[in-house]
């Protein structure tokens, strides 16, 4: 979860009061709850030797008034809780230590107008802890501490809890031994959970309504789904950093009919028997990604109709059954990527209430290593309202696509577009609006005979490839696009005639960048005037050759 500046790794942890519950507006990939009026973020950097931020938000009328983004040190894997009474944070977090191993870090700070008095910089556990994937949570008398030790070959059991009592002055008096539990990996009756103060599963795990559980929830059977049914029926909020129905025989979800949100991601990935998510319509929230791939017999996902916004990745992947995907009809942002890839969907006609995706969207494309092998999308019409795309549009790989319609707002890609490897594509009226492209440009592979929605694309930020078009016969509509910065590729197109439509183009050189025209086995071409502007530029590289033959002739009249 994200992604250019700070990392996925985020923790909004504080703890509901029955008084105070209060409901606020989520971001991608972060898990959001409450304490009186004052959530706390922690974000780890996303680069090799990652540093610690946190920014302090105040709730009011159920929005979040943040400050500003605070630097606290070196370090990663951090997680935070408030206190009960807002006015103390407790922070975990691991960084390297001498021996080279991490160790476990826990720090203290007094909240106040917006920023974080940390006490000490002295680390407040009893002794040195070394170990990855800290969580810490706070109730009204204990904290309890428990991370991972990497130390051991059975990583699996390798969990261990450290408690402590709270003081009235918010001073821990930690316990003097750790204990060791199992993974927190699987939900059975049998499990042991990391949640509150205990090691084992509570009768009372379930807070006002939410459910905490780390590292992850996984429910890999129907025992599991049934279990979790009716031993948890009254938790509607589940924290955890991960939900996974995956890998098993389930076919019945209703026992999960009383979650409401997920504050965390949700796969539901490769079970054989699951038909539908029905079980799944109370659902409004999911705060990270949303998985849903290679389940071979899933043909309906109409219970995710209450989820508008996604703050993480969609993914609808290799579920060779599913037809329809009016499920995610509602969703009108998804703050990370959407990938549609490999399904049994014959149109997309829908996704019209969509109007932000803040990466990329991929239709087709090469997913885990592949393609897409969908051999039934044959149109595209939906996209209607998208509007802003904040990284890569790719339709690739898709082998009976015949049309494309849709993406009729969308005005800026601000990633690549590419169009390639549709053999059987020829109905190309999509894109009416597309204004700017800010890497590159690219149809390819395709059987479209002209490129006439994109008569309002004036600039485009990287390379503009046409290439094995084999049916295309004019690219007169590119008469607006007057910059590319980057090379010029025109190949294999074997009907085209004319290059009319570059003439306004103009290459910019990019310093790192070895700029190019290339203009080759464009086998009908007789006329490449328009691009004697280009041509005539000697800080271009050229390679022409196999056109037709007034190509050259009208290249050697530039002079």
């Amino acid at each position: 979860m994200s992604r250019k500046y700070l990392s996925v790794l985020v923790s909004l942890i504080a703890l509901f009061s029955v008084n105070t519950q209060a409901s606020v507006t989520q971001q991608h990939s972060e898990q959001v709850s409450a304490a009186k009026s004052t959530v706390i973020a922690v974000f780890e950097e996303n680069t090799v030797n990652p540093k610690i931020f946190y920014k302090v938000g105040n709730i009011a009328k159920k929005q979040i008034s943040w400050h500003q983004v605070i630097e606290i040190g070196h370090g990663k894997s951090p997680d935070v809780v408030i206190t009960p009474d807002s006015n103390t944070v407790f922070l975990t977090y691991v960084k390297p230590s001498s021996n080279n191993l991490s160790q476990v870090i826990v720090k203290r700070g007094d909240i106040n107008n917006g920023r974080v008095r940390w006490q000490s910089e002295r680390n407040l556990l009893p002794k040195d802890v070394y170990g990855v994937s800290p969580k810490i949570l706070v109730d009204e008398k204990q904290v309890t501490l428990s991370w991972q030790d990497i130390r051991s070959k059975k990583k699996q059991d390798t969990i261990h809890t450290l408690l402590g009592n709270l003081t009235s002055h918010d001073i821990i008096n930690w316990n003097s031994k750790s204990q060791l539990v199992k993974s927190a990996a699987m939900l059975k009756p049998s499990s042991l959970l990391l949640t509150n103060n205990s090691t084992s599963v509570p009768d009372d795990i379930c807070k006002n309504g939410v459910l905490t559980i780390f590292p992850e929830l996984v429910l890999r059977s129907q025992d599991d789904v049934n279990y979790f049914g009716q031993k948890y029926k009254n938790c509607h909020y589940i924290n955890s950093k991960d939900v996974q129905i995956a890998y098993s025989d389930i076919s019945d979800l209703s026992p999960l009919s009383g979650i409401n949100e997920i504050w965390g991601d949700l796969d539901i990935i490769q079970n054989d028997s699951l038909e539908s998510l029905s079980g799944l319509d109370s659902l409004t929230t999911v705060s990270g990604d949303i998985s849903i791939s290679k389940n071979a017999k899933l043909a309906n996902i109409g219970a995710l109709t209450n989820i508008t916004h996604v703050f993480g990745d969609l993914d609808l992947i290799s579920n060779p059954l599913l037809t329809d995907i009016t499920g995610v009809n509602n969703v009108t942002a998804i703050e990370g990527n959407m990938v549609i890839h490999g399904n049994g969907i014959a149109a997309i006609d829908n996704l019209n209430s969509l109007t932000r995706i803040g990466q990329d969207l991929t239709i087709g494309g090469v997913v885990d290593g592949g393609t897409a092998d969908s051999e039934f999308l044959k149109s595209i019409e939906g996209f209607q309202a998208l509007s802003y795309l904040g990284g890569d549009l790719e339709v690739s790989f898709n082998d009976n696509l015949t049309s494309i319609k849709g993406f009729s707002n969308l005005n800026t890609v601000n990633g690549s577009f590419s169009i390639e490897y549709s053999d059987k594509l020829q109905d190309l009226q999509g894109f009416s609006s597309l204004a700017e492209v800010n890497k590159d440009f690219e149809v390819s592979d395709t059987s479209v005979t002209n490129l006439d929605n994109f008569s309002k694309l004036q600039k485009v930020g990287g390379g503009v490839t046409v290439t094995n078009d084999s049916k295309l016969t004019q690219i007169e509509s590119l008469k607006n696009l007057l910059l590319a910065k980057g090379s010029l590729y025109v190949s294999r197109n074997k009907s085209l005639k004319s290059l009319e439509g570059l003439n306004n183009l103009g290459l910019i050189r990019v310093s790192d960048d070895n700029t190019r025209l290339m203009l080759q086995d464009n086998t009908s071409l007789s006329d490449c005037s328009a691009i004697c502007g280009i041509y005539n530029d000697l800080t271009v590289n050229k390679i022409i050759g196999g056109n037709g033959d007034g190509c050259t002739t009208s290249l050697k009249n530039c002079r």
